[in-house]
């Protein structure tokens, strides 16, 4: 997907209110026995019990090259908001709204996913979508900066293909399912004992993620994603999956923090250090959805992460079904503040059964030994084959069932999918 970087937009109108924090409050967040005048941001939407994980706090020893003011205005009041478009218009105005409700023209909005704009602003800051063309609407909305933002204009159910006829959907599901098992035979490298490994997040980046989905849940806020018509990874045609697109600065941060904890558990195959190729969501699978097995891309998605970020009304856990070395099916469960490591280029993996709920939000972000786009094409070496060969298997995650082949896995989607199924996830 092609999205700029955002740019800056120095204005803004006043900031969020001030708080006192004392007593117990402030022994939370700063440490402190005897209460000493400090700062802190906290931010809008952090789960209560979560409110003394999730913060920045002012450091005193970085008052000779930062004063106070300066750090609250950079940690503290800059925000990045995106846009995207799905209105009937080829293009709208992105005008910034200065004192005295002067305008000036900072983007274009074009339509769809790829012409998405990002700004970043500061805090009350005002923006405005105008339709300019001939005979244009004038401003059709406005919008003000409360917190990192994601904002979707128009409907964008109006821009899905058309899609394949039942037949035709089981044929391609059959054809994707062979191209994806022969895709994974095609990876000699591995990094950890079994390819994939379940761990609980850090406080302080669950909070983060959770505040950025709190403030962006809106059906406003998200998406309809963009499929080809052929495309049966996700079954797009009877179950909505959308997307929140995470702003720049944001998710950069998320794969920076999770970095550690991917190097260590991909240290075992000799991945000393990795590099982030990528991360996406957060996507939202609602009532009925299914993952097709498959794998990702062989340069970049080395070594990846599924971050469980937030469910609701789930009558019946949604596992995720992957295929360690020796192809056997493990389903994992996962809760919000679940993450999963997985050799996501290597292991096939699915969410098959449909989803028996209302609301199942993940995102993922993937890596790869530094500097080596081709790692894939190495083979396994002498002290590794002998993990691999040694291959650890998860009592609690394992079942009974190998899969040998395309066969297995259209076998797979076919039963677990069956009609006998579809009156069961009456919410």
């Amino acid at each position: 997907m092609a999205i700029e970087a955002a740019e800056s937009v120095e204005w803004h109108e006043d900031l969020m209110p001030l708080g006192i924090a004392s007593d117990e409050l402030a022994e939370q967040l700063f440490g402190l026995t005897s209460y000493c005048p400090s700062m802190a941001c906290l931010e809008k939407g952090t789960l209560q019990p979560m409110v003394t994980d999730w913060n920045k706090i002012y450091d005193k020893s970085e008052s000779s090259t930062s004063t106070a003011s300066k750090w609250f205005e950079n940690k503290c009041t800059m925000m990045e908001v995106g846009w995207v478009s799905y209105m009937p218009q080829e293009s709208l105005a992105l005008e910034s709204v200065y004192p005295n409700n002067v305008t000036v023209l900072v983007d274009t909005l074009k339509q769809r996913e790829q012409n998405t704009v990002w700004r970043n602003a500061k805090l009350g800051h005002r923006f405005e979508l105008r339709d300019t063309n001939e005979n244009g609407e004038g401003v059709i909305a406005t919008y003000r900066v409360e917190h990192n933002s994601f904002f979707v204009i128009g409907d964008s159910r109006t821009f899905l293909p058309t899609p394949l006829s039942p037949e035709n959907i089981s044929n391609r599901v059959e054809q994707t399912l062979q191209t994806e098992w022969n895709r994974s035979r095609n990876i000699h490298r591995t990094f950890s004992k079994t390819g994939f490994l379940k761990f609980r997040l850090p406080n302080h980046i669950f909070a983060s993620m959770q505040a950025f989905y709190h403030n962006n849940r809106h059906e406003s806020n998200f998406y309809r994603e963009e499929w080809h018509p052929d495309s049966v990874h996700i079954n797009w045609w009877e179950a909505e999956a959308s997307m929140v697109v995470m702003p720049w600065k944001l998710k950069q941060y998320w794969q920076r923090e999770l970095l550690p904890f991917v190097e260590e558990i991909a240290s075992v195959g000799g991945a000393a250090e990795l590099e982030d190729t990528a991360i996406y969501g957060m996507r939202k699978y609602t009532k009925g959805s299914r993952l097709l097995m498959h794998v990702d891309r062989e340069a970049t998605h080395a070594a990846s992460l599924i971050v469980n970020v937030y469910q609701q009304d789930v009558l019946e856990p949604w596992n995720l079904e992957i295929l360690d070395y020796d192809d056997r099916l493990h389903r994992v469960q996962m809760e919000p503040g679940d993450a999963v490591y997985y050799e996501s280029a290597r292991c096939l993996h699915s969410r098959t059964t449909p989803f028996r709920g209302g609301t199942y939000v993940n995102l993922f972000t993937h890596y790869r030994p530094r500097g080596d786009p081709e790692w894939y094409q190495e083979y396994v070496g002498p002290e590794l084959e002998r993990v691999v060969n040694s291959t650890v298997i998860s009592e609690e995650t394992a079942t009974d069932e190998f899969m040998a082949g395309g066969d297995a896995l259209f076998e797979y989607w076919k039963r677990t999918g069956r009609e006998d199924r579809k009156g069961e996830d009456e919410l």
